[in-house]
């Protein structure tokens, strides 16, 4: 393989059998790879994995130390969003129900060719990129999400009815007063002024009926908080569900 393949590609590896180890650093260099470090028990790599900074880590499942590989990657997965390869000689069910709940990026038996190293760090690392688009876009919208000064509220539809809510920006938890695991016990029937509760029904009626709908009412939150806002709210789908965004617009009583 051209050995500029991957000039930019980090690959740490984590296995305390040195020959196993020189031998995968060998075959990543000689694939184009970038191989910073290795080393022989998951403390070391936790610690150092930072300053590091590789793009995909190498790991043996029987480790020296405190930790073996599984927990290792755990704490690499949830801490440093780091895509984890085992490779290891033990594949028995125990071990394989364990590396299943890692959410693992790949899985190989020693010994393995080169080939099928090569594929499966590629697959990861595509796989990984991907996930990674994905976040950045998640994390976006919420940004923008919880920087809309309108208080938005998302319910779930849920047979005839609308449910409490699935999310809350961050203007109507500041603005209702209420803590985010509070407020989604909750639906719009719950927070409306009960001078309101005809005009709520109507409209969440028509938002069933025709999918969208809108009308002035009075939200409550705690301490006796009121909020004049126009109310408009639509459907959508998402996921297989029916989720419902109200997007309250505070007016002036």
């Amino acid at each position: 393989m051209d050995s500029t393949a991957f000039p930019e590609k980090r690959i740490v590896i984590v296995d305390d059998d040195d020959l196993v180890a020189r031998s995968l650093k060998e075959t990543l260099r000689r694939n184009g790879f970038t191989v910073p470090a290795v080393f022989k028990n998951g403390e070391d790599a936790v610690r150092e994995l930072p300053s590091i900074n590789p793009d995909l880590v190498l790991m043996d499942i029987v480790l020296k130390g405190h930790m073996d590989g599984i927990e290792t990657a755990e704490q690499i997965l949830e801490s440093f969003r780091v895509p984890v390869i085992y490779f290891t000689a033990h594949d028995d069910n125990d071990v394989l129900q364990r590396v299943a709940g890692s959410a693992p990026y790949g899985y190989l038996i020693k010994p393995c060719r080169s080939g099928e190293l090569v594929s499966a760090i590629k697959i990861a690392l595509a796989r990984h990129r991907v996930e990674q688009a994905l976040f950045e876009s998640e994390r976006r919208y919420r940004a923008i999400f919880d920087n809309v000064s309108d208080v938005i509220l998302i319910s779930e539809v849920s047979g005839e009815r609308i449910g409490p809510f699935v999310d809350a920006n961050e203007a109507a938890l500041r603005k209702l007063g209420y803590e985010r695991e509070e407020l989604l016990n909750l639906s719009l029937a719950d927070i409306c002024d009960e001078n309101c509760a005809d005009d709520c029904v109507a409209m969440l009626r028509g938002l069933l009926e025709e999918g969208t709908a809108s009308c002035d009412m009075i939200l409550v939150g705690k301490g006796e908080r009121r909020l004049l806002v126009d109310v408009n709210a639509h459907q959508f789908p998402l996921n297989g569900k029916m989720l419902v965004l109200s997007i309250c617009h505070e007016c002036t009583f």
